[in-house]
């Protein structure tokens, strides 16, 4: 059986769902979807093409840009270094191809999330812990005054 999409829109669709990413990235990978070659995993586009479809400015779409080579999402294959008008090609990786890097970005997002959960869940023990050990040592103080008081009285009774 095949792995890849029947269609183009297919093909589009699972990019966008399979997405790990929200806000201007995500902005900017519908906004190739726009300008995408017919039927062909690539995209010829500018930053201002890109901006106008996308009503983000420049600098944003550089970065959404930047973050979507970083997971691996699109490779630049042709005049990569783009410059003022220039259009570049990328190539959008196709879902199912998962990269290394997109993985490794989840799982590090994972753990993340997993060592925050733990740090204040130990946070939270430490509090509680310290409590109960602050009433305890009121409750042994107070028993301890209340045995010498005990033991006063009975001092002084015999």
């Amino acid at each position: 059986m095949s792995n890849k999409p029947h269609s183009d829109q297919a093909f589009w669709d699972l990019m966008l769902k399979a997405s790990p990413l929200v806000g201007a990235p995500h902005t900017v990978l519908m906004g190739m979807r726009h300008l995408r070659d017919f039927k062909a995993p690539f995209v010829t586009a500018t930053k201002p093409q890109l901006a106008q479809i996308t009503n983000l400015n420049e600098k944003t779409i550089q970065a959404a840009l930047q973050k979507l080579k970083a997971v691996g999402m699109i490779d630049p294959i042709y005049n990569a270094l783009g410059g003022r008008g220039k259009a570049v090609k990328y190539r959008i990786k196709n879902p199912y191809e998962r990269t290394y890097r997109v993985e490794q970005a989840m799982i590090a997002k994972a753990k993340q999330e997993a060592e925050k959960e733990r740090a204040e869940a130990e946070e939270e023990f430490q509090t509680d812990h310290e409590k109960w050990n602050a009433q305890v040592i009121a409750h042994m103080e107070t028993g301890l005054s209340r045995m010498a008081a005990i033991q006063a009285v009975e001092r002084g009774g015999r």
